[in-house]
C-alpha cells in the first residue's frame, strides 16, 4: 500500500508539473488551409514562424502566414535564423523590423543563436553582432527579443558571456528530451530561469515541419 501511495504521489506531481506549462508550436514553412483546423484544435498558446532565413533573406511565406493567423485569431510571433556571415546586423535587423511593421499583431522576435557554423570564431564579435541586432530591433514599436539557444551551443558561440541573461532577457533553451518539463535546466549565460523550452524538433505537426516547445 505504501509503494502504491508513493507511485500515485509521483504521478500526481508529474501531472501538476506538466500542467504548469503550455504548448508552443514553431513552424518552418507556410501554413495551408488544410492545416488551420488542426492548429486551432491543438490548443497551442502560441505559434512561432520565420521572418528571416539563415541566408539573410526574408521568408516569402511571412505575408501569407500573418494573413492566416490574423483571420483565425491565432496567437503568433516570429523568429529569425541569425547568421553573422550574411550581412551587417543593423541592416538585417532593420529589414526584419520593416517586414514586421506590415503586421501589427506581434511584439516578440525570437533570435536563434544555435547553429554554430552560422557564427564566427570570435566570441566578442559574435556578442557585438547579437547586441546590435537586438538594439535596432527593440528600438522599434516596443519589440522584445527572445534568445533561443542550447547551453553547449551558447558557450561555443558566446563563450562565458552573461550580459544577455543578466538583463532580464527571456531565454528559450533547447533540450530535446521529449519532455516539456523544465526541471532539467542548467544555468548558463546569466540565465537562471528559462521562459521556453524546445523539447522535440523535426516533427510533423498538423502536416507542417515543426518544433514542439513548452512555455511557463
Amino acid at each position: 500500500m505504501k509503494t502504491f501511495a508513493i507511485v500515485l504521489l509521483s504521478i500526481c506531481v508529474l501531472v501538476l508539473q506538466c500542467a504548469a506549462y503550455t504548448k508552443v508550436l514553431s513552424i518552418h514553412e507556410q501554413v495551408k488551409n488544410s492545416t488551420i483546423g488542426c492548429i486551432l484544435k491543438g490548443q497551442y498558446s502560441s505559434v512561432y514562424f520565420r521572418v528571416m532565413k539563415s541566408d539573410g533573406t526574408l521568408d516569402p511565406s511571412f505575408k501569407k502566414n500573418t494573413h492566416f493567423f490574423d483571420e483565425y485569431e491565432i496567437a503568433a510571433s516570429t523568429y529569425v535564423e541569425l547568421n553573422t556571415h550574411v550581412g551587417d546586423p543593423k541592416v538585417l535587423a532593420r529589414a526584419v523590423v520593416e517586414r514586421m511593421l506590415t503586421w501589427s499583431t506581434s511584439r516578440f522576435v525570437v533570435l536563434d543563436v544555435y547553429n554554430v557554423s552560422a557564427w564566427g570564431d570570435d566570441v566578442d564579435q559574435n556578442s557585438d553582432f547579437l547586441e546590435k541586432f537586438i538594439n535596432v530591433t527593440e528600438a522599434n514599436r516596443n519589440y522584445r527579443c527572445i534568445v533561443r539557444t542550447a547551453r553547449a551551443n551558447w558557450v561555443k558561440i558566446m563563450g562565458d558571456n552573461h550580459k544577455f541573461g543578466e538583463h532580464n532577457r527571456s531565454l528559450w533553451y533547447i533540450h530535446e528530451d521529449g519532455s516539456p518539463d523544465m526541471s532539467d535546466f542548467v544555468k548558463f549565460g546569466g540565465w537562471v530561469k528559462p521562459r521556453y523550452k524546445t523539447y522535440k524538433s523535426g516533427v510533423q505537426e498538423c502536416g507542417l515541419d515543426a518544433t514542439l516547445a513548452s512555455m511557463r
